[in-house]
């Protein structure tokens, strides 16, 4: 997009039911953050991988769109630069 501070805009690969993210899929965040693992009605949940734009990683359990150890905390929406978990 001209002008934007993103090359790209977010994008989903994977596989939909009823129109939903369902099942397995890949979510590309504009940002950079990639989210690769379960959906269940269009929220992360189950097992995945969340890789955060500066490289860091999770792996682990989803629960309605929040990794299941940090209930607190939702990838992808806090802004320009995604903060890791404090461990």
């Amino acid at each position: 997009v001209p002008c934007s501070q993103y090359p790209r805009m977010n994008e989903y690969t994977g596989e939909f039911v009823q129109g939903m993210r369902h099942g397995q899929g890949q979510f590309f965040y504009a940002s950079g953050a990639v989210y690769c693992g379960e959906w269940k009605q269009d929220k992360k949940h189950g097992q995945g991988t969340y890789t955060f734009e500066n490289g860091r990683v999770y792996e682990g359990e989803f629960i309605k769109d929040c990794m299941a150890e940090f209930p607190a905390f939702t990838p992808g929406l806090s802004g320009i630069t995604t903060p890791f978990p404090d461990e």
